[in-house]
Order: structure tokens, then sequence, then C-alpha cells
């Protein structure tokens, strides 16, 4: 009873991971909004695709950094929640770009999207990282649920 208590208040690698994802996605969200969206400049713009490129190594990097310090860290439980954090991205990511395609095809928002240079890369990048934001929240979740 005290061991099932003691590894109830412990939070696994994923859950670990996916809460510090989750918070980095949406400051990243933040400041793509004011500087790929709201102001569009080049260079956060470039840097924030490059830290998107980066996500993925992210996780592999301080999975195999908790593997060395403590042995085996995932099992059949974290696949399930990391799909279903894959299909929530996935959902999101068609959801924006089906949006911004609507919002191509109304003159007025068009308009507004191609007014300034790199707005419609800017919305297209933020699109990806509220996708990023959106699997990473759902795996969280999903820890979360499990630990009730």
């Amino acid at each position: 009873m005290a061991i099932d208590s003691l590894q109830s208040a412990v939070r696994a690698f994923g859950e670990r991971y996916a809460r510090g994802a989750a918070l980095g996605a949406a400051c990243l969200a933040a400041w793509t909004l004011m500087t790929g969206v709201i102001e569009p400049s080049p260079f956060p713009l470039a840097s924030m695709a490059g830290v998107l490129l980066l996500s993925h190594w992210f996780r592999r990097r301080a999975l195999a950094d908790a593997e060395r310090r403590r042995g085996v860290l995932e099992d059949e439980r974290d696949a399930l929640f990391l799909a279903r954090g894959d299909r929530a991205f996935r959902s999101v990511a068609s959801a924006w770009a089906v949006g911004l395609a609507f919002a191509l095809a109304v003159p007025a928002s068009r308009a507004v999207l191609l007014d300034v240079h790199l707005r419609l890369p800017g919305a297209l990048l933020l699109g990806v990282i509220i996708a990023n934001f959106a699997g990473h929240a759902s795996v969280a979740m999903a820890y979360a649920r499990e630990r009730r």
C-alpha cells in the first residue's frame, strides 16, 4: 500500500516531458504570434522553424539522458499515450490548415494574411506549434487521467 502511494507520487518520464514540452510549445506559440504573425521578422521566424525541426530530437535526448540515470523508462502504456498525442497533433494541424485555406479563400482575410511580408509563413508555423502544444497537452492529460 505504501509503495503504491509512493509510485503514484512519482511522475513518469513521459508525463514530466509532456508537461514541460506543452509549456514550451505554449511559449513558442505566443512568441511566434508576436514575431511571425503580428509583426513578422525573418530571424525569429527562422529560429522558430529551427526549434520545430529539432523538437523530436529534444525528446529523444531527454529520454536517453533519463535512461542513462535510471534504466528503462517507457512501456506499452507510454506508447499508447504518445499515439494519442500524435492523433491530437494531426487533428489540430489538419484543422489549422483547413482554416487557413478558408481564410485565404475569403478576400478580406486573404488581404490581411498577404499584405505583410512573412505573415502567411508565420501563420503556417504558428499552426504547427499549436498542433505540437495540443499533442504534448494530450499526452500530459492522459498521464494525469491514469494517475487518478
